[in-house]
């Protein structure tokens, strides 16, 4: 295993960690302009977060065993191209529909990136470079969702909503061209076993688990709190007179606040048990 890491491949690991991030937030502060254009209703552009998130979860639930079998690589290089299609078709969509379609298939593409990059570091370096590079590049992630409303509400400001979708195929392209020039960093499954079959066994050991079902309600229901108000609070925030600008500065505070209480959880957790801080934490939420 690798000790060091090149700046190009840790700016690469960057890019792919905060695409899926970029994409669900940059258009936030364009829904106004987005239903106005498209002749929608607020529900049906708020479907269009949902969509994405369902993709996302879909996805992440194949990539895996998709990248044992057949490489890291070559996965993450089909993502990225379907990403930037789909992203494409985003752009030039005219109608509710086509776009709603066309976010799901962006998430599926977008969600290789934040499935693979994680399993890309665990392959190529040992345990203490590992763990520079995860702290190194989660700051940039938990940054994601502040400065991507702030970027796409400059963007719609000043070139309109369609604009966003434009620089988000130029981030695809770069990144599908950057993972062309990387090597391989799993030797690929030999198992005979068919794809399909591995999931289900897969799936059926983890949702046979107690603990897993717990953890993920809980994650799930704090999620849902926080998604459904990042799906309203732009159309609230229109209908209280703010503009895109304005919408896009509302998200720094919570990412600020991610980030202290990531920071502080993990300082936390040299003192308290996890268990008995999760409690707590619950009950803030």
């Amino acid at each position: 295993m690798k000790n060091s890491v090149p700046m190009t491949t840790m700016i690469w690991f960057a890019g792919l960690s905060m695409l899926g991030f970029l994409a669900t937030d940059m258009y936030l502060p364009a829904f106004e302009s987005i239903r106005l254009e498209m002749g929608t209703t607020q529900s049906m552009i708020g479907l269009s977060l949902t969509v994405f998130l369902l993709g996302m979860a879909l996805g992440q639930i194949v990539y895996g065993p998709l990248s044992d079998r057949i490489g890291r690589i070559k996965v993450l290089v089909g993502g990225m191209v379907l990403f930037t299609v789909a992203t494409a078709a985003c752009f030039m969509s005219n109608s509710i529909e086509m776009f709603l379609a066309s976010r799901f298939v962006q998430a599926l593409g977008a969600c290789s990136a934040s499935v693979i990059w994680q399993a890309v570091v665990i392959d190529r370096y040992d345990s203490k470079t590992s763990q520079r590079v995860f702290a190194t590049i989660m700051p940039l992630v938990a940054l994601s969702p502040a400065l991507a409303p702030l970027a796409g509400a400059a963007l719609e400001a000043h070139t309109g909503w369609r604009s966003i979708f434009i620089a988000l195929v130029a981030l695809g392209v770069v990144l599908a061209v950057a993972t062309l020039r990387q090597p391989e960093s799993a030797p690929v499954a030999n198992s005979d076993e068919k794809i399909g079959a591995k999931l289900v066994s897969d799936y059926k050991h983890i949702i046979s688990s107690r603990k897993f079902i717990g953890n993920m309600l809980i994650f799930a229901g704090c999620s849902a709190a926080f998604f459904a108000w990042l799906t309203g609070s732009p159309f609230v925030m229109t209908a209280m007179g703010y503009s895109g600008a304005d919408i896009g500065m509302s998200y720094v505070p919570q990412t600020i606040a991610f980030i202290v209480g990531g920071y502080s959880c993990r300082a936390l957790l040299n003192k308290y048990d996890g268990s008995a801080l999760l409690h707590g934490l619950l009950v803030c939420s």
